[in-house]
């Protein structure tokens, strides 16, 4: 029993430790929440995409004292940039999801165009990083 309490409370903390030792999440930021929750976004990695090409984005989160589903929401992807993915969450007891954006044969010509990735959990609490995406020609 022990052991297994163990194991839950601590393998967030070992997987996040692992990503930022590894150069995955340069950054992050968290928010607290009531009772001793928090919630802390990694912040995703740089893209650069072809047009008419995907790329695969790694979402990864860290929950404090809660284990539900978190929220998933991007917004400010350039224009001819679009996600392939219908989940919209992380689920309960995952710690990454992974989307990808699909750039149209026309996507707009952008270099380090900001974007928002917004991670929502219980009671109200969402905190938000930003990565830049670069869309080349695929001339």
């Amino acid at each position: 029993m022990f052991e297994m309490t163990f194991m839950k409370r601590w393998t967030p903390l070992v997987i996040f430790a692992g990503l930022l030792t590894l150069g995955l999440g340069c950054g992050k930021s968290t928010v607290k929440g009531e009772g001793g929750k928090s919630l802390t976004l990694v912040k995703p990695a740089n893209q650069t995409i072809t047009q008419g090409s995907t790329n695969k984005v790694l979402l990864t989160v860290v929950r404090g004292d809660f284990e539900g589903k978190v929220g998933i929401e991007i917004d400010d992807l350039p224009d001819g940039i679009a996600l392939a993915n219908d989940k919209e969450s992380i689920a309960a007891g995952d710690n990454t999801l992974t989307v990808t954006m699909v750039a149209d044969t026309d996507a707009a010509l952008v270099k380090n165009h900001r974007v928002k990735v917004t991670a929502s959990g219980p009671n109200d609490m969402a905190v938000s990083e930003f990565f830049e995406v670069t869309v080349q020609s695929k001339n």
